[in-house]
């Protein structure tokens, strides 16, 4: 057991940790910072997990944020292998498996843990993907398989179908939507599912499963349908929690995450970053939680300067951003694309879509499938809650200079 004191403690060690570090010693802020972690290799990058890392015999060396010699160059103190458990915000202590650590100014930054699948729980060909260990064990074991049962079709569930089809691997995903991002407007359901059809998925839609059957490993799924899915291995992807069950007994509002106010305070001298954060966007109008690489990076960088420059604090406003790599493909997302209210779509001879979406008369999101310079050229509509009617206006020159028209 240890006691130990920091200007800054860190909680957490994924992207968002490491850019705030960075961002600190940017800013000249000289305090001493502690980062705790319950991983044992700290700051590496998680989305080359579900893609580049399962294709190739990659370390974790490969993919680090902030090797060894970057963290003595920013002079902090990492503790790896040591799980946050508990928090006293009025005594600004940190209770670890380790001991107490003691806080100027605390940053969570836990992130997301898989959310589970409890009938699944147990069997050894049964995988998540969360970190390095869980794309260790799954790269091992498809290696040795010849097919592969993928249940949730999410981006992490779309984006190992990719991989083990260009390994060669059979895959069959399972997901309780009929349709797919139909939140994500009209046709990218049937962009994306047929994407996967075509490159040899077998795709099972508005199923459920019922049954498991095998003892130590899973031989097969029975379905509400009646129909029964054999494997090698499964992958559990239904998505994700933000990892706050270590303050539940603290004085910070939880609800779906850590609430925060504008300027990412989730209390006294607490902040929080990343997949854990929820926080009044001024674009949504609402409270927002974001679990994309991009927006941990940005909340990052605010709360830097917020620590660092105490009497002139400001509000995060970063508009999100997402991105997926599927068989080659460019997919990426920006802004707010649920419980919009028009949709105007584009495509190119090439076979890219995009979509501009829009609520309440404004411009709040774009998507699309290669069509990045249709996405990053209108990313400044969504950013100023452009008017629909000029959006339009100005996505169609956009567009035109990039080879897409509406359809």
């Amino acid at each position: 057991m240890s006691d130990s004191h920091a200007d800054v403690v860190v909680v957490g060690s994924s992207v968002g940790s490491a850019r705030l570090v960075e961002a600190l010693r940017k800013e000249d802020w000289g305090g001493s910072i502690q980062v705790i972690t319950k991983e044992e290799t700290p700051f590496y990058n998680r989305p080359p997990l579900s893609k580049e890392f399962l294709l190739e015999d990659r370390e974790v060396d490969s993919i680090l944020l902030l090797d060894r010699a970057k963290q003595e160059s920013l002079d902090l103190t990492v503790t790896t292998g040591v799980e946050a458990v508990g928090l006293d915000v009025a005594r600004r202590q940190v209770q670890t498996t380790n001991g107490l650590y003691t806080y100027g100014e605390l940053v969570l930054a836990t992130g997301a843990a898989a959310r589970p699948l409890p009938a699944l729980d147990g069997y050894t060909n049964v995988f998540q993907l969360r970190d390095v260990h869980d794309a260790r064990r799954l790269r091992d074991a498809l290696k040795a398989a010849r097919s592969a049962v993928v249940i949730g079709f999410g981006f992490i569930g779309c984006e190992f179908s990719s991989v083990a089809l260009t390994l060669g691997v059979d895959v069959t995903v399972i997901d309780s939507s009929l349709k797919p991002y139909s939140h994500f407007g009209r046709y990218f359901s049937d962009a994306l599912t047929s994407m996967h059809r075509d490159e040899g998925a077998k795709l099972i839609l508005g199923s459920t499963v019922t049954k498991v059957n095998g003892l130590e490993r899973v031989e097969s799924l029975e379905l509400d349908s009646g129909e029964v899915i054999g494997g090698d291995l499964f992958v559990v992807a239904i998505g994700a929690t933000p990892a706050t069950d270590w303050l539940k007994d603290s004085a910070l509002q939880i609800d779906d995450g850590v609430l925060c106010d504008a300027r990412l305070h989730a209390g006294p001298h607490v902040h929080a970053i990343g997949d854990i954060a929820r926080w009044p966007h001024p674009i949504s109008g609402r409270l927002t939680r974001v679990e994309h690489w991009t927006n941990a990076v940005d909340q990052a960088a605010t709360v830097a300067h917020n620590i660092a420059y105490p009497a002139a604090q400001r509000a995060h406003a970063a508009t999100p951003y997402f991105w997926s790599t599927q068989f080659g493909r460019s997919i990426q997302y920006l802004g707010f694309l649920d419980n919009f209210s028009a949709e105007a779509w584009l495509r190119s001879e090439r076979g890219g879509i995009a979509a501009i979406l829009g609520k309440d008369d404004r411009v709040r999101g774009v998507i699309g499938i290669d069509a990045a310079t249709v996405l990053m050229r209108a990313r400044p509509l969504v950013a100023e809650g452009t008017s629909w009617s000029v959006g339009i206006s100005r996505v169609s020159e956009i567009a035109e200079r990039a080879g897409f028209e509406w359809f």
